[in-house]
């Protein structure tokens, strides 16, 4: 259970930011609350509000960072880098991160890591018993250009110790010798649909499986719903149908798939809500409405005649429909704005 975190020098963060989960015990206990092993008393949730480009997005970026890095890191290659970019107004100094958390025992640990694109300078793990006392502290020598490692009940050979990679976290490393702290540690990962690099899309089956699961669990569907209408999205609600795919392994197969509900000046639209083109395969489409709405805006047919082509609603890519009749969405989309030529 993740109580804090704490970085800096590190993308759009020059100074030293800290994110902190941990609440008063005078403080209600909630549904939104936990109680770790160690008698803290932590939220589940965090919600960060601001504009686009604020650093919405870049404040996630270090605690998926540290979570690959401790975790994946044995995996990239020798002569990879680190993908920690600093700061623009310091590139030549480090970045920095910490992190505390409980594991799945109610040990409290804190992760401590400083490093440049090129190495790890400085990483250590603290166990907390009486006080916090150190598991490993790894630091770079300059003068000798190698590493010195410090170990207490952590369970690394020292000679493999003092081989780890400079691109490499010492916990990466020595779960690939079956140190078990290691192991136990690497495999906590964190999920998210972010990495250092900026948000992930999100795949087909993360949109199949969730609307799944929401039509098996009617109240969770009725609350995810109102609560996707509140938000700035155009939405007055969500509804779930199902549709058939085009699998020749499982001929009429159907699977769940949702729908953005809109109304707009009296009338009721209903389109898929994944804006991604190339996400749906074969979907059912409820979207007369708009097919009545942009046809005096001056729609027309492709090259190919058995396809035509309408924008979605409030959707910056047209979608290509079958004609005569609009009720399925093919495996192609439409050019965005003037361009009315279909593409497959």
């Amino acid at each position: 259970m993740l109580h804090s975190y704490a970085f800096s020098n590190f993308q759009s963060f020059r100074e030293r930011t800290e994110v902190d989960l941990t609440l008063s015990r005078k403080v209600a206990l909630t549904d939104w609350m936990a109680e770790s092993e160690t008698g803290d008393r932590v939220s589940k949730l965090m919600a960060v509000i601001g504009p686009n480009g604020s650093g919405k997005t870049a404040l996630l970026k270090p605690l998926v960072f540290m979570s690959w890095f401790t975790g994946q890191s044995f995996q990239q290659p020798v002569d990879a880098g680190i993908p920690a970019a600093p700061h623009s107004a310091a590139p030549d100094e480090p970045c920095e991160f910490e992190a505390m958390a409980t594991d799945s025992e109610g040990r409290l640990w804190r992760y401590v890591l400083r490093c440049t694109p090129q190495r790890v300078l400085h990483e250590a793990l603290y166990q907390k018993r009486e006080r916090f006392g150190y598991v490993f502290v790894r630091d770079w020598d300059a003068q000798s250009r190698r590493y010195t490692v410090k170990q207490q009940d952590f369970g690394l050979p020292a000679a493999e110790a003092r081989k780890v990679r400079p691109n490499v976290s010492l916990i990466s490393w020595a779960a690939q010798f079956g140190v078990p702290l290691a192991t136990r540690l690497a495999n906590q990962g964190v999920v998210s649909n972010v990495n250092v690099l900026g948000r992930v899309p999100m795949g087909d089956q993360a949109v199949l499986a969730a609307a799944e699961h929401f039509a098996l669990h009617e109240n969770q569907k009725t609350w995810m719903s109102r609560l996707l209408a509140t938000w700035d999205l155009g939405l007055s609600g969500v509804a779930l149908g199902k549709i058939p795919v085009n699998d020749p392994q499982q001929p009429g197969r159907k699977v769940w798939f949702p729908f953005g509900q809109h109304r707009s000046r009296g009338v009721d639209f209903s389109c898929p809500l994944p804006w991604n083109p190339a996400a749906p395969r074969v979907l059912s489409c409820s979207c007369h409405g708009c097919c009545r709405r942009w046809k005096s805006a001056g729609w027309r047919s492709s090259t190919n005649s058995r396809m035509t082509c309408i924008p979605t609603c409030w959707s910056p890519f047209w979608i290509c429909l079958p004609t005569p009749q609009p009720t399925q969405i093919r495996r192609s989309y439409c050019s965005p704005a003037m361009q009315w030529r279909c593409s497959t």
